[in-house]
């Protein structure tokens, strides 16, 4: 009988090898035919690749490192559960073609295109996309919070660029915000900044948001208008300060820090 068990065990476990190892070739062959699309310059690479990232789960575990780098770059949270497919982590003011999500909920993997994260002062929020930085995860009381770093350059009439953080939760199979930022007298979902940004007076780390993950602390660039969320603004520029404001997160939201 153990005998019998055995070998059941092993051929479930060969199959089961035999699958994965059929749907990392399949993967590396859409990969190999994607970068040829690239290499030829193809329009068609943008629909054939939101249509393999919609249609095939299998993506969402391929890490591909040989489409990386030059046309697609990969952000992943550190639970692997949610994953951001985006042309560039920087600059977006004419190539950003997209942002596509992937993200595990009930043993599934869903997808969604373009979530909005701001309210945008200075660009209509159905414009140009913006780009992505990073994605940090924290983790209170069992709930999971995906904190996502976004912004636009030089999109407003006086040159202003805006930049922030909002926080994504994983529910009924949707990824959606999760108001944990308080500002004022109100619990947002995502807290930014608007500013000029003078490239040859200031380097990148100058308007990065910071999270030490440890601390549960958020460094927000200090700017001469203070927050976008918090205060209406007026036709007149808001600079940098070159200091930073501390939120910590406490009492499951993120509050600014005392003398911070």
């Amino acid at each position: 009988m153990t005998k019998k068990i055995l070998k059941i065990s092993f051929i479930i476990s060969t199959v089961i090898l035999m699958c994965s190892c059929g749907q990392k070739s399949d993967m590396k062959k859409e990969e190999d035919e994607l970068i040829q699309l690239e290499k030829e310059e193809s329009e068609q690479f943008d629909e054939t690749f939101k249509n393999l990232i919609h249609s095939n789960p299998a993506t969402m575990d391929y890490p591909f490192s040989k489409l990386q780098g030059d046309r697609i770059v990969l952000l992943e949270s550190s639970d692997k559960n949610v994953r951001i497919y985006s042309y560039h982590t920087h600059v977006c003011l004419n190539g950003c073609a997209y942002n596509l999500f992937q993200f595990r909920s009930n043993g599934k993997i869903f997808t969604a295109d373009q979530l909005w994260f701001h309210e945008y002062y200075c660009w209509d929020n159905h414009g140009q996309p913006e780009y992505i930085s990073d994605i940090k995860t924290l983790v209170n009381n069992n709930k999971t919070y995906y904190l996502i770093f976004a912004g636009k350059y030089n999109c407003g009439d006086y040159g202003e660029s805006e930049f922030g953080v909002t926080a994504f939760s994983i529910e009924n199979n949707m990824l959606k915000t999760a108001p944990i930022f308080k500002i004022s007298d109100k619990i947002l979902p995502n807290i930014f900044i608007c500013a000029i940004i003078d490239n040859g007076a200031y380097d990148e780390s100058d308007y990065t948001f910071f999270y030490d993950e440890k601390e549960k602390i958020l460094f927000v660039p200090e700017t001469t208008k203070g927050l976008h969320n918090s205060s209406p603004y007026i036709d007149d520029s808001s600079w940098l300060t070159g200091k930073w404001i501390k939120y910590q997160f406490i009492d499951s939201c993120f509050q600014i820090c005392e003398g911070g």
